[in-house]
């Protein structure tokens, strides 16, 4: 994988769910509940400190960051990590963890560009989750609660409700 694909394969995944998310109504972001069992809140939560996960993975491979970060194959530790993202964010209002994941997101893939070639391969060869279609994942998870959510309401997909698009600027 070079760094052009990676970066172009993370803003498809972004923009889907951008996409799946948009003018979903923030009440519903906080308490639809997804196939996963997570709000689509919580899993934006969760994306968002994989996110800065990532960007410490991505430190540490180039030596500015010293500590070295947790076994990443460590599912238990893992979970138990995704949990704590979850209730930590859990106060914070939808509006403020859409700003702070497309802020992290943002800053993500500044880092990544940012990187000259050698330091790229030295990120890949040391994180097994570089690339990780978590972003994906959930907007497939979305895409399908999207789907019977709409079906309920016919209407909703034209109500732009604070939608990620206007956070982001868009049209």
């Amino acid at each position: 994988m070079n760094k052009k694909t990676l970066l172009r394969d993370m803003q498809i995944h972004w923009q889907r769910l951008v996409s799946a998310v948009e003018g979903v109504p923030h009440d519903r972001l906080e308490h639809a509940i997804l196939a996963d069992g997570r709000s689509i809140k919580a899993a934006c939560a969760v994306l968002t400190a994989w996110d800065g996960e990532t960007m410490r993975r991505i430190r540490f491979a180039t030596g500015e960051r010293t500590e070295p970060p947790h076994d990443p194959l460590d599912d238990d530790y893992w979970h138990a990590w995704a949990d704590r993202q979850i209730e930590v964010k859990s106060v914070m209002p939808v509006r403020g963890v859409m700003i702070d994941m497309i802020g992290t997101r943002r800053r993500l893939l500044e880092l990544i560009e940012s990187l000259d070639e050698s330091q790229f391969e030295r990120w890949l060869a040391t994180d097994p989750h570089a690339g990780a279609s978590r972003f994906a994942e959930t907007a497939t998870l979305v895409e399908q609660w999207r789907e019977t959510w709409n079906t309920t309401q016919p209407s909703a997909g034209k109500k732009l409700l604070g939608g990620l698009k206007k956070l982001l600027g868009g049209d």
